[in-house]
């Protein structure tokens, strides 16, 4: 009972700190002065950073699919939706798009990069004007699924990838 409600907890804050930068990347998208743009990627940097934690304080509470089922439930309780996607993907629903590839090679890149971002208010091919992708770096807890031997089945029935901490 207590490990429940430790994880009720623990996806509350998460759930307010998700709002919380959502909030923060909308109110800060119509500022244009190069300070301010300074000063709303810095604020947008240290959410991002406090979002990642609680995934991965949400990753200890969870044996399986924390991310996406913190994905999932941001998706259905919010207006944004929330995708996990990478270069090599488990499910074909996750396969990134166009802008998707072309930001994970901007962050591979550029690795103390900690996002990428795009506003186009008219004419978005994705159905929303805003566009965000920030790395989720794997922890001890997402080697279970996602580390080695690479080519071994995990819990879930899909080849480890060999992945480290931190890739």
């Amino acid at each position: 009972m207590r490990n429940e409600n430790k994880q009720n907890d623990s996806n509350i804050v998460l759930f307010f700190m998700v709002i919380l930068v959502i909030a923060t990347i909308g109110t800060t998208v119509h500022l244009y002065t190069s300070t301010q743009k300074m000063a709303r990627e810095a604020y947008i940097s240290s959410s991002v950073e406090a979002a990642q934690s609680l995934v991965v304080l949400m990753n200890y509470n969870n044996d399986f699919s924390a991310a996406l089922q913190t994905a999932t439930m941001y998706s259905l309780a919010t207006p944004f939706k929330v995708k996990l996607t990478n270069t090599i993907v488990r499910n074909s629903d996750h396969a990134p798009d166009n802008w998707e590839i072309a930001a994970m090679a901007d962050l591979m890149a550029n690795p103390m990069k900690p996002y990428v971002y795009e506003y186009q208010p008219k004419n978005s091919k994705s159905g929303s004007p805003f566009r965000f992708l920030a790395p989720l770096r794997a922890n001890v807890r997402c080697l279970q699924c996602h580390g080695d031997p690479v080519g071994e089945l995990d819990a879930t029935g899909f080849p480890k990838e060999g992945l480290k901490i931190g890739d």
